[in-house]
């Protein structure tokens, strides 16, 4: 696993994160809304996705199942700060 896809909005989380995984001789592709991150999923051959759930534009379970559709065996690892049951519920169910 070298290529990771980072789709987070928070322009400081992204950055510590692509600095981080880059650190440790990842290479990062990142995109800062659902809709670029569905285009960057489908379209490069990435190892991983870290998904943010809260996006602009579609949101980070939307984008997940964009991905189930194109791409059913690509792992995906969402992170989020909801924690209330509906969220992690419909998370694992996606």
């Amino acid at each position: 696993m070298n290529h990771v896809l980072l789709v987070e909005d928070d322009p400081r989380i992204r950055e510590i994160v692509e600095r981080g995984l880059g650190a440790r001789g990842f290479v990062v592709s990142s995109a800062a809304d659902g809709g670029s991150g569905v285009d960057l999923a489908l379209k490069l051959d990435v190892d991983l996705v870290l998904l943010d759930l809260r996006l602009p534009g579609k949101t980070g379970l939307e984008v997940l199942e964009d991905i189930r559709a194109g791409k059913p065996r690509l792992p995906v690892i969402a992170l989020t700060a909801l924690d209330d049951v509906s969220s992690k519920v419909g998370g694992l169910e996606a």
